[in-house]
């Protein structure tokens, strides 16, 4: 239901004290008034009888009227609230239908793996590239050895 800190709330459990304030005080005042004599205030007291029941069936509509004005409040309020949680979810259902597929998003796609990293029979190629067979040089200067190291450690 509603809070109590609300002033609907708080206006409501007024009306309501006051209505039952009414009924206790009107039983008190009917039963001292039919001790006592009756005939001396038959005239008044009918008169004021009508007045306190055209106030109670008065704040009894204000009541009712109140009660249905809160009926509808929470109605719109639910109604609002079942509507914003459709849009929330048809906007992240449409989210994720745009963004699932990584073949439209390329800025999303990325490879973690190569492909090869998991295969098998992995660099069997790798011995087969052509090498100079070796040759024999007489000059220590012109050898393969010496070149390597040359390139290796002193460029």
């Amino acid at each position: 239901m509603e809070e109590d800190g609300t002033p609907e709330a708080k206006r409501r459990r007024l009306i309501v004290d006051e209505t039952e304030d009414a009924d206790a005080d009107l039983e008190k005042y009917s039963e001292e008034g039919s001790e006592e004599s009756d005939q001396e205030n038959s005239d008044e007291s009918s008169d004021e009888d009508e007045e306190d029941e055209e106030d109670e069936e008065d704040e009894q509509e204000e009541l009712l009227r109140e009660l249905n004005r809160i009926k509808a409040a929470r109605v719109a309020e639910k109604a609002r609230e079942e509507a914003e949680k459709a849009a929330q979810a048809q906007e992240q259902r449409e989210y994720e239908i745009a963004t699932g597929n990584p073949l439209l998003n390329p800025k999303d796609f990325s490879i973690k793996r190569r492909w090869d990293d998991d295969v098998i029979f992995k660099n069997q190629a790798r011995g087969t590239e052509k090498k100079k067979p070796k040759e024999f040089v007489n000059d220590l200067l012109r050898s393969e050895f010496h070149r390597e190291f040359m390139s290796r450690y002193i460029r």
